[in-house]
């Protein structure tokens, strides 16, 4: 909002109504261009959304929190906007994480995973 950019809030499905008010301190107030529901595809979604942008250019989108991380992931990829995407399953996994930069070369920290305590 600081940097002229108007904000349309997509509420991802099952989001509680009474959860929609929380605005952290640090963002101080939240002043929406828009509000929408999440549509059942990302195809209607996106209809709702540019419907609720009256003409204006979507240029991200991200989560606001963690309820739609997810949905953010894969709204974003398919709006071909920058995303981190769905390639990667699982990703928010913590194990998954330190394996990916490890794999990449950096310094990550020694884990042991399993579905069953004696397999760790």
């Amino acid at each position: 909002q600081k940097r002229g950019y108007l904000l349309i809030a997509v509420w991802t499905i099952g989001f509680a109504e009474v959860m929609k008010t929380h605005v952290p301190k640090a963002c101080g107030r939240m002043d929406y261009f828009a509000e929408i529901d999440q549509a059942e595809s990302l195809e209607e979604t996106k209809k709702r959304l540019l419907e609720a942008a009256k003409g204006h250019e979507i240029a991200c989108c991200f989560a606001g929190g963690e309820a739609g991380v997810d949905f953010a992931d894969a709204f974003s990829e398919y709006l071909g906007v920058l995303s981190n995407g769905t390639e990667i399953p699982n990703r928010r996994d913590k194990y998954v994480q330190q394996e990916l930069i490890r794999q990449a070369g950096l310094r990550a920290v020694r884990q042991a995973g399993g579905t069953e305590f004696k397999e760790v």
